[in-house]
């Protein structure tokens, strides 16, 4: 089979190894700006917020999904048709560490910040609290009730979306530590 007996310095290869990092970069890359988006929304509350949090679900979606979805297809590849091995210890912890990595993003970092963004739609439904248009709360202190329930939701969940993003932040940097020495001999 031509693909089985790939080598290194083959073309193909490397357009392999070129498409892996591409995506791994476009992929995870831009999972370290969502934060940062994050953060901003917090700071604009309001239909500001919604168009950040709408926006980020949008780029998560259509842009760093798919990256990192085929940065695991092209890795797959690459052991397939390249010179390392499934036997290789570095890849099997690799890939089970990118495949936990992916499910605990699906089932609950994601329904997290999907939860968060219609949050933060519903409360740009609801507009300013009241006194906000008048610079401030009303006389006597804030309104009595407290904040919406969906601002403490939005707190409690905000912890968690930062919690799992760390988390997984911490297993690409695992992935990438394994897949530069392991590749190189580092773990044999």
């Amino acid at each position: 089979m031509l693909l089985a007996s790939l080598q290194e310095t083959d073309n193909l290869y490397r357009l392999l190894v070129l498409l892996h990092v591409l995506a791994v970069i476009v992929g995870f890359g831009s999972t370290f700006v969502y934060p940062l988006l994050g953060n901003e929304a917090k700071k604009h509350p309001g239909l500001e917020a919604k168009g950040i949090s709408n926006a980020n679900q949008v780029a998560g979606q259509r842009l760093t999904e798919p990256a990192i979805y085929a940065a695991g297809a092209f890795g797959v590849l690459l052991v397939i048709v390249g010179p390392f091995e499934w036997e290789d210890p570095w890849v099997g912890l690799s890939l089970v560490l990118y495949v936990a990595a992916l499910l605990f993003s699906i089932f609950v970092h994601q329904p997290n910040l999907k939860r968060m963004d219609a949050l933060v739609n519903e409360l740009a439904a609801m507009g300013p609290p009241p006194g906000a248009a008048a610079g401030g709360p009303p006389a006597g202190g804030p309104p009595a009730g407290g904040p919406p329930p969906q601002v403490i939701e939005m707190e409690q969940r905000g912890k968690a979306a930062a919690r799992n993003g760390g988390i997984l932040h911490l297993a690409f940097a695992v992935i990438l530590i394994l897949m530069i020495w392991g590749a190189r001999g580092g773990f044999a």
